[in-house]
């Protein structure tokens, strides 16, 4: 332990055990998965009339009421929505979804036991059938920047709000507010989707 945090705990116990629970969330060895959502559309300059899926959104872990779903049920219900998925003809979107996101979901139902076998391989910083927007806004560099700061530099209008934002989530959890959690997650994938298109029509695929 270092001195700064045994400093912390002499202060207030309380709150730095909440402190360090909130950081471990982060982490698929301590955390868990609570909510995961997803955009259904089709692939920008793919488009074909009466060809390929509807617009859709969907979530798991966290129901439509606002009430909390059993982990390992959230996960197996992800696994079986994306059974179809195919590297060579779909793909994949998210931000930072290579570095975090992917192998946070599998390392998780790991732990829950599940049969999940990965259905792209991250060993390439540049999977087939995955298109991480961090990763193509640095050009393929190994950078880090928030969706928020692409977003805001493309002129798409933020998920966060004065009530919801990423640092706020454990504590939303805390009070019980998981229909807010929810939306947000969701108001994340369509900024994902605007930043994606925009994307693919200035740097091609």
């Amino acid at each position: 332990m270092r001195i700064e945090q045994h400093q912390r705990y002499l202060e207030d116990i309380a709150a730095e055990e909440e402190r360090c629970y909130s950081l471990g969330s982060l982490s698929a060895t301590s955390g868990r998965v609570l909510c995961i959502a997803l955009h259904v559309g089709v692939i920008p300059g793919l488009e074909f009339p009466g060809l390929g899926p509807e617009a859709s959104e969907h979530v798991f872990g966290i129901d439509a009421h606002g009430y909390e779903e059993d982990e390992k049920k959230a996960l197996q219900d992800f696994l079986n929505f994306m059974k179809d998925f195919d590297c060579d003809c779909d793909e994949l979107v998210g931000h930072n979804i290579i570095g975090f996101d992917l192998p946070f979901i599998f390392q998780r139902c790991l732990a829950h036991s599940l049969q999940a076998r990965p259905f792209v391989n991250l060993a390439d910083y540049t999977p087939r059938g995955v298109f991480d927007t961090m990763h193509r806004w640095w050009l393929g560099a190994k950078k880090f920047v928030s969706l928020d700061d692409v977003a805001w530099a493309l002129g798409i209008e933020s998920s966060k709000t004065s009530e919801v934002e990423g640092s706020k989530v454990f504590d939303l959890y805390q009070a019980g507010k998981l229909d807010l959690i929810r939306e947000y997650n969701l108001n994340d994938v369509r900024v994902t989707r605007k930043v994606y298109e925009r994307m693919v029509a200035s740097f091609g695929r």
